[in-house]
């Protein structure tokens, strides 16, 4: 008996050893703590929303890369539309239906427009991120800046980027506005 007591406990110490890892969070992408965080630019959170803005959807068909652009949205179309690790955000086209508009009880991130197809999510969502001066993000997370959230009505003035060759839009910020809730 006292063997397999043993066996049990060494078994179940190689289970829990083994499993410890296995979750699907990202330990490679953990939270930027206060200590490591790199300080958002002085004048990032605008007071009122920046003027002329485009929905994302008109923006996308009009940017051109380089060029002073202002995009309204809401922060979302993306399981976790706002990094943990980086100045970066997912902003959605105000017609990009979200799941809190719909009667889903269950749905632990209404943000996300899951009922939609990947290529409706695409064409209707830009990148937003805060650069340091050598246009990396930077090392700061924006999660409950000035209210921040999943959801987030958001104004955003900035300059567009487009990757050669590509269809993606990332939108480096100068300022975000977050529409009070």
């Amino acid at each position: 008996m006292k063997k397999f007591a043993t066996f049990a406990v060494l078994s179940l110490a190689v289970v829990v050893v083994l499993t410890a890892g296995c979750n699907n969070e990202d330990h490679a992408a953990a939270p930027v703590s206060a200590a490591s965080a790199v300080s958002l630019p002085a004048g990032l959170v605008a007071t009122e929303a920046p003027a002329g803005g485009k929905d994302v959807t008109a923006l996308k068909a009009s940017a051109k890369d380089g060029e002073a652009v202002v995009v309204n949205g809401w922060v979302g179309g993306a399981e976790d539309p706002i990094a943990k690790n980086r100045a970066i955000m997912t902003v959605a086209d105000a017609g990009l239906p979200n799941c809190k508009a719909t009667p889903m009880d269950t749905c632990a991130t209404p943000w996300d427009s899951c009922c939609e197809p990947v290529e409706t999510r695409t064409a209707k969502t830009v990148t937003v991120q805060v650069v340091d001066d050598k246009g990396k993000p930077l090392a700061a997370n924006l999660e409950s800046v000035a209210g921040l959230k999943p959801l987030s009505k958001v104004t955003v003035a900035g300059i567009a980027r487009r990757p050669a060759g590509s269809d993606v839009l990332v939108v480096e910020a100068k300022q975000i506005h977050v529409t009070p809730q």
